[in-house]
């Protein structure tokens, strides 16, 4: 009887323990998953953006852009034809040219006033 397995009997509030345990582990690495994966997500969507996409945030034509580009103003990276910007460079760039930033705080912090949803083509409500 040599292939014959000696189990030995476990208490069962060990067993209970265990499988709590297994379950937290499990429960972990289905956070740090989720994690990982929207830290992903997050980079390929809004790490790097295209000339397009940067000229809407800087609120600017894609010619503006471009001669900031060439002046060396902001940086970007260019693999081939396609140009990209990081959006951390562009915020940088609008941080260091930010005016009246006192101002500009309190104008954001200051409730909006908000008008009816019928308009009559001014924007005011009637």
């Amino acid at each position: 009887m040599e292939n014959e397995k000696n189990y030995e009997l476990v208490p069962y509030c060990i067993v209970e323990e265990i499988r709590a345990m297994i379950a937290q582990v499990q429960e972990q690495l289905r956070v740090t998953q989720q994690m990982i994966h929207d830290d992903q997500v997050a980079r390929m969507s809004t790490e790097y953006l295209d000339l397009e996409q940067a000229s809407k945030v800087l609120h600017c034509k894609a010619k503006t852009l471009e001669r900031l580009r060439m002046r060396g103003e902001i940086a970007f990276y260019q693999y081939g034809k396609k140009i990209g910007l990081r959006r951390a460079d562009i915020d940088a760039f609008i941080e260091a040219h930010m005016k009246n930033r006192d101002f500009i705080e309190k104008l954001e912090a200051e409730p909006r006033i908000e008008f009816g949803t019928e308009e009559n083509g001014d924007g005011m409500e009637e």
